[in-house]
């Protein structure tokens, strides 16, 4: 009898975990159901979403490359400024006139301004050949009219 005893009682045993493991597997299943529909909805989406990504990326990389060039023209121009400030002092000795002047202009200047042009080029030559050639303000194109910065802009 001891065997038939621990037979029924093994049998019960396993009805008992049977009932109790029920809910787990429902709850298994209802979860692979959930997941499922999620992964069809992630997949039909996923494309979309994608291309999204792609054109965020290729919207970053022109924006990243446009400011690296303005970064980069403002670097020379403040580069050309800082070049432009060095050179004041021996400009001054070289030259003989303060910067941000006017080198002498002829004493007989035209009127019309047509011909200012011409008594422009003549001041600039005169002034060119006063300068030394080494100093590199004067090879660098940086002669100035009355008041102005080689690229038209005042001087301060």
């Amino acid at each position: 009898m001891n065997q038939e005893t621990l037979l029924y009682v093994l049998v019960g045993f396993l009805v008992l975990a049977g009932i109790l493991v029920l809910p787990l597997l429902y709850q298994l299943w209802r979860t692979a159901e959930q997941l499922t529909i999620a992964l069809r909805t992630l997949n039909s989406r996923l494309p979309f979403i994608l291309k999204n990504v792609e054109d965020i990326t290729g919207n970053l990389n022109e924006t990243t490359t446009n400011v690296n060039a303005r970064v980069a023209e403002v670097s020379s121009a403040l580069q050309r400024v800082h070049g432009f400030f060095k050179l004041l002092p021996e400009c001054k000795s070289r030259c003989g006139f303060e910067a941000g002047e006017a080198p002498p202009v002829p004493e007989k200047c035209p009127s019309r301004p047509e011909r200012r042009q011409d008594v422009l080029s003549r001041v600039k030559h005169q002034h060119q050949e006063s300068c030394a050639v080494n100093s590199g303000l004067c090879s660098a194109g940086a002669y100035t009219t009355p008041g102005r910065g080689a690229a038209g802009g005042r001087i301060f």
